[in-house]
């Protein structure tokens, strides 16, 4: 399905367009099949067999179905790694490329430090973390993304209001900070490198939904669903899928964008 050599990128989307896949279609597609089958199995009726007859042939054919499942899930899973597995290998070599003279990159550990510095006396003067991001070149960028998340979170401390994503009663969760400044970065480095960080972020926000998905379809197949388990499941896989995507909206300094999904379906 993809090559073995030097990843081009064709792979990696074709990668990632299996995982969408995967997601939104062929695991959507799975379930209903299952299902059919599951009815035909609870619902089978044989005038020429008594009781007990008709209960061991239901048996066996929700067996075979719960079987068919479990093959049909183990195959997806295997693609979803290998396809998950070639988008890492793609960004992760780019990326090392990209950072590989230590002498470049001591520099630009002196640049950002600087860049933190400047980046925090803005944020101290009152400006929003997505204001700053905003207007962030690729040093502050890096900077923002080491230092960052501490700063808020002992901000978040100090003002629960600071974001709207946060009560007092919750956690800082840095991820879509974190999500924020890595879209800025791969705007502003462009290229090959640049690439890398989109795709690394296209993985990062689909595979957490598909992992959920072919989770609750092993469920299924061990004959654990009922329709209110396979409600949950659809529920807790969009909002995985939120979760990965939740962005700063930069547009709105204090709020908290859930960005694109990969698509609300039955997980």
């Amino acid at each position: 399905m993809y090559s073995f050599g030097q990843l081009s990128n064709y792979d990696v989307n074709t990668a990632l367009g299996a995982l969408r896949k995967i997601r939104n279609e062929r695991s959507v597609q799975l379930r209903k099949e299952y299902s059919k089958a599951e009815t035909a199995a609870r619902t089978f009726t044989d005038p020429h067999l008594n009781a007990e007859g008709l209960k061991a042939r239901r048996d066996e054919m929700l067996a075979q179905a719960r079987a068919a499942l479990a093959a049909a899930v183990q195959q997806m899973e295997a693609e979803a790694k290998q396809a998950a597995d070639t988008v890492r290998r793609y960004t992760q070599d780019k990326q090392s490329a990209a950072s590989a003279d230590p002498n470049a990159q001591l520099l630009a550990e002196m640049r950002q430090g600087k860049a933190w510095d400047r980046a925090r006396a803005l944020l101290d003067s009152g400006r929003s973390p997505a204001e700053v991001i905003a207007t962030a070149d690729v040093d502050t960028l890096r900077a923002l993304r080491t230092e960052l998340p501490t700063y808020l979170a002992t901000q978040v401390k100090r003002e629960p209001g600071l974001l709207q994503a946060h009560s007092q009663a919750e956690p800082f969760d840095p991820a879509p900070v974190l999500r924020t400044i890595d879209l800025a970065l791969a705007e502003k480095i462009g290229g090959t490198e640049g690439q890398a960080m989109r795709y690394a972020l296209d993985l990062a926000a689909v595979e957490p939904g598909v992992n959920v998905t072919l989770k609750s379809l092993r469920t299924e197949a061990l004959g654990l669903m009922d329709s209110t388990a396979r409600m949950s499941a659809a529920m807790e896989a969009h909002y995985v899928d939120q979760e990965a995507a939740r962005t700063l909206a930069l547009d709105a300094p204090q709020a908290v964008s859930s960005g694109p999904t990969p698509g609300m379906t039955a997980a």
